[in-house]
């Protein structure tokens, strides 16, 4: 009922569990409401959201290895509670990927562990950060 309302955070939720990818377009187009919402739970999701790759230069943090884990450690500066002991990380801990630490620490060590480029997802948090013409909001409890 909340994806038919607009609800951001709702329509990926719904979207991302389609067995296919939805186009490049379209994602971008998340990404616009996203936005637009400065929804946190929505950046989320969206991390997690399979889209088809497309051939924007310019929008080079909505594609590669380390894309999906920008958008979760941008969620966290936007004000999601991403903290150790937080619900989010009690979820990835019933997961299996427990952690003593909050979710960005997690996700850098497992990017680094995996052999991938920490500075790549730098760039790439940092870039979807400045899509926000806002500070982000106090973490929310």
């Amino acid at each position: 009922m909340a994806a038919l309302s607009g609800d951001v955070a709702s329509i990926i939720w719904l979207q991302r569990g389609e067995p296919d990818p939805i186009t490049h377009a379209a994602y971008l187009a998340l990404i616009e409401q996203v936005v637009a919402a400065d929804d946190p739970t929505a950046m989320l999701y969206l991390g997690d959201m399979r889209h088809e790759a497309g051939g924007d230069e310019a929008v080079d943090f909505t594609r590669g290895e380390v894309a999906g884990h920008a958008w979760q450690i941008a969620a966290c500066r936007r004000g999601l509670d991403c903290a150790a002991g937080s619900a989010l990380m009690d979820q990835f801990c019933m997961a299996g990927m427990c952690a003593p630490s909050d979710l960005e620490a997690y996700i850098r060590a497992e990017v680094a562990r995996r052999g991938g480029d920490v500075d790549q997802l730098d760039a790439a948090v940092d870039s979807i950060l400045a899509l926000f013409p806002t500070p982000p909001r106090q973490h929310r409890r």
